[in-house]
Order: structure tokens, then sequence, then C-alpha cells
């Protein structure tokens, strides 16, 4: 019965890999949610001074044709900015989304290998008694013929 034994530690073996596994993609989603907050902030500071330039630039009547130009050439390259940020923000939740379907597989598989584990234990655990019975069964008995 050594090879039950050696099946439940082989299983406990791989719950330990799995939950490793797991531990070391929930750092990596951590570390990713951390970057998608700081990619929204980012995006959201960048809108608001937009808006807060446009707002300026629109109630300002510009004097000479040569600052109206260079406004709307500012606020161009701000709504392009804008944009970039809006790439990277949806990048870094794509990659936040595939890590968390990572940690949600990895997260299960060792969930259900520790559940092997309990069961196999269990097993062994029985498998042992019925033995133990067994032994003091056969000593029972040669103690009674002995009399």
């Amino acid at each position: 019965m050594a090879t039950t034994k050696l099946r439940s530690e082989r299983m406990a073996s791989l719950e330990n890999l799995a939950s490793n596994e797991a531990k070391s993609v929930a750092v990596q989603m951590e570390q990713q949610a951390q970057l998608l907050h700081q990619g929204e902030t980012k995006l959201q500071d960048l809108i608001e001074y937009f808006n807060s330039y446009q707002e300026q630039s629109g109630s300002a009547n510009a004097v000479n044709s040569m600052l109206l130009l260079e406004q709307q050439a500012f606020m161009k390259r701000l709504s392009e900015a804008i944009e970039a940020q809006r790439q990277v923000v949806e990048n870094a939740r794509s990659r936040y989304q595939l890590l968390r379907s990572r940690w949600l597989n990895k997260h299960l598989r060792g969930t259900a290998l520790g559940k092997a584990v309990d069961r196999f234990q269990r097993e062994e655990g029985q498998v042992e008694n019925r033995r133990e019975q067994h032994s003091l069964d056969e000593l029972a008995a040669r103690q009674h013929q002995s009399w």
C-alpha cells in the first residue's frame, strides 16, 4: 500500500506547485492592477487638463491668428496624447484580465488538487486503520489459541 502514500505525496507536491504558481500570478495581477490604476488616473488628468485648457482658450479672445494657431496645435497634440493614453489603459486592462483569468485557473487547479490530496490521505488512513485492526485481530486470535 506504499503506492497510495506515494500517490498522495505526489499530489501534495503538485498542489504546492499550483499554489505557488497562483501566488506568483496574483502578485503579477496586483502589479498590473496598480499600473492600470495609474494609467486611468493619468488619462483622467489629461482629460481634465484638456477640458480646462479648452475652456480658458475659448473664453479668451485670440489677439492674433498666430496665437490661435498655436492653441489649436496644442489642443491637437493634447487630443493625441489622450488617445494614446486611452490605448495604454486599454492594453493594461486587457493584460489585467488575462492575468486574472490565469490566476483563476491556477487557483481552481490548486483547490482541486487539495481536495484530491485530502481524499487520498483519508483513504490512506482507512487502509492503515484496517491494517492495524487486522494485526490486532491476529494477535488476539493467537493469544486465544495459546490459552
